[in-house]
Order: C-alpha cells, then sequence, then structure tokens
C-alpha cells in the first residue's frame, strides 16, 4: 500500500525517469519493485545484468550517497543517484536516461546553430546584395563616362553626325556642325528628310543605297553625293552611314556622319 506507490512516484514530467529499490544477490541483482515502465504493480524483478550494467557496479559501493553513469537493466546509457538504506542491504537508486539528460543541450545547441546559420544567411545575403549595389554603381560610373566621352566626340566641331528615322528618313539628332553644313536650324532639320536636302542627280544611288539597308542586305554604307543646303547652294559631301538595328533585326535608326569635302572637290576640278 505504500512502498510501491512512493517509489512509483517521480516528482517532474519525463519519459525514463525512475526510483529503484534493489540489492546484490551474487551475480544477479534484485529488485523489490518493477520498473514504472512495466505495467505490473506488486512482485520482485529478478535478473542478471552484465559486468558493466549500473546496478552491479553501484550495488557494492560503500555508505553514504554517490552518483554513477553506465548500462541500466535494459542496456540504455543512463546517469543515476545511489543512496543506502542503513541497515539493511538495499539501495534506493533514481535514474534517468543520459539522452534525456542530454536533450536539451542538444536542443540548445540545434537552435544556436540555427540562429547561426541564419544569421550567416542574413549577412551572406546584405553583402550580397551590397556588392551587386557596388557593381552596379560601378556600372554607372563607366556607363557616365562613356556617355560623356560619346558626346566629347558627338559634339565636335569636325565632322557632322545626325541619326535619322529607317521609316520616314526625318532627322531625329544631329550635332551643331551638321547643322553648319547644311545651313539649317535643328528645329527646321527635323521637319526635313534626307531625300529633302539630296541634290536630284544623285537621288537615284541614295534611294539604293537606303533600301539594300532597310531590306538587311548590308548594314551601311559610304557614298560621296550633293547635298542642298538651305540658301540653295550646293555642298559636295562624304557620307558614311550605318544602321543600328533591334533585336529582331529590323532597322531601328540610321546613323550618319557628314564630312564637307567640297574644297576638295574644286581643287579636283
Amino acid at each position: 500500500r505504500f512502498l510501491f506507490p512512493y517509489l512509483r512516484h517521480w516528482p517532474a514530467a519525463n519519459v525514463s525517469g525512475e526510483t529503484l529499490l534493489f540489492r546484490r544477490e551474487g551475480d544477479s541483482v534484485s529488485f523489490i519493485d518493477i520498473p514504472r515502465r512495466d505495467g505490473r504493480s506488486e512482485g520482485t524483478l529478478r535478473l542478471t545484468p552484465g559486468a558493466d550494467s549500473l546496478f552491479v557496479n553501484a550495488s557494492g559501493a560503500g555508505e553514504g550517497g554517490w552518483r554513477a553513469q553506465g548500462l541500466d537493466d535494459r542496456g540504455v546509457p543512463a546517469l543515476a543517484v545511489f543512496q543506502p538504506i542503513d541497515g539493511t542491504p538495499w539501495t534506493v537508486a533514481v535514474k534517468l536516461d543520459r539522452a534525456e539528460v542530454l536533450r536539451p543541450l542538444y536542443d540548445l545547441a540545434f537552435w544556436v546553430g540555427l540562429v547561426t546559420l541564419l544569421a550567416i544567411a542574413v549577412v551572406g545575403a546584405i553583402m550580397l546584395v551590397f556588392w551587386r549595389q557596388r557593381a552596379r554603381t560601378h556600372q554607372l560610373e563607366i556607363l557616365a563616362q562613356s556617355n560623356h566621352l560619346m558626346r566629347m566626340f558627338y559634339d565636335l566641331p569636325f565632322i557632322g553626325i545626325s541619326m535619322a528615322s529607317p521609316e520616314t528618313g526625318r532627322w531625329v539628332r544631329c550635332n551643331d556642325r551638321f547643322c553648319e553644313i547644311l545651313g539649317y536650324s535643328r528645329e527646321e532639320l527635323f521637319t526635313l528628310s534626307w531625300r529633302d536636302l539630296t541634290h536630284p542627280d544623285d537621288m537615284a544611288d541614295s534611294v539604293t543605297e537606303n533600301e539594300r539597308v532597310r531590306q538587311g542586305e548590308v548594314d551601311g554604307f559610304t557614298l560621296d553625293k550633293r547635298l542642298v543646303r538651305k540658301d540653295g547652294s550646293t555642298v559636295h559631301a562624304n557620307i558614311e552611314v550605318r544602321c543600328v538595328r533591334r533585336p529582331d533585326g529590323s532597322p531601328e535608326y540610321l546613323l550618319s556622319m557628314i564630312q564637307d569635302i567640297t574644297e576638295r572637290k574644286v581643287a579636283e576640278e
């Protein structure tokens, strides 16, 4: 009525905790109670554990309480505290499976490792974003420098540069030198096409070459032809045209570089 319920009581929630009363009998160990995992509530369990059993090694100890670790009667590593009962051959053992004792430490190590891994991942992601931002900034700096150089080249007074639509032939952009060669302002040139400025005697060659570019036969051409200025005078020009195409191969715009060669033509004549 008292002893078995008392020994079976454990003051905390756990899986493997047991309070056992045992004594040594030769090569065997007798338990006065059945371990908590057993469904019975009375009787004596008698067994012979191996030489490294926790109870075999503990039952021969002297007086006073002590702690030990080893294999229990199931062969499972366990941690135990023993207290001999004065005046009797019996010993009280309180034990827990070693795995259950260390589980909080394993859980702590798992969460610490997980948090550390997440922290490393976050820092890595931040570093990656930072690196990409630096790379993008560097690319923008290079692009800005390239655009600056292109702008300087575009504004050089030595050669006329213009962009025209391949569909309408109208000028959509030009530099100051191009306006100077033809005698028109930018606003006036944007209302005209290359056909409006080409001398009638040179129209056929210009039409033929532009049509070859539109059809995709060539990406550009070089041509000497006459242009009609705003005041009606004629300018001999060397024109180099290149086509910039879209990804599908269709013409996006025509880039022209025009050089006034009137003096050279006069000298040749």
